[in-house]
């Protein structure tokens, strides 16, 4: 009889046990989290531009402006133009759903780029506010 009765006083202290750990224990609340608000390409690109300082080295300058047009074009297109070369993008520029016009543009100011990038090629302060007006337009023609 007393290990009838210890197992029933075990049984019973273990429920008793289990009973104020359940009530205890931490409710989980869940909190649906708020997502980031996507903004859209051109806004991206034209905020980026407006941020775009012009007194600094030029080929930062052209760096920065290369990295926003392509990263609009590839936002907009879902083409990776920020993986590609100038030369690939002229080979697949069939790709680019844009006007004619406006994709020659682009390279030949991509061009322009890597020649102050690569080439070290010097261009005035009116030449790179010029340039950063010339692809303020372009992206807004798109």
């Amino acid at each position: 009889p007393f290990r009838l009765i210890f197992f029933i006083l075990v049984i019973i202290t273990s429920l008793i046990a289990f009973t104020l750990i359940f009530r205890k224990r931490e409710q989980l609340i869940y909190v649906k989290k708020k997502y980031i608000e996507i903004k859209n390409p051109k806004n991206i690109a034209l905020e980026r531009l407006n941020n775009l300082k012009v007194d600094g080295l030029i080929k930062d300058f052209y760096a920065e402006l290369s990295h926003i047009t392509r990263e609009y074009i590839e936002d907009t297109y879902f083409i990776r133009t920020l993986e590609m070369t100038t030369g690939e993008i002229t080979e697949n520029k069939n790709l680019i759903k844009i006007d004619e016009i406006q994709l020659e543009f682009w390279i030949n100011f991509l061009q322009k780029a890597d020649k102050v990038k690569y080439a070290k090629e010097l261009y005035t302060v009116e030449k790179m506010n010029s340039d950063m007006e010339k692809i303020f337009t372009w992206i807004n023609k798109i």
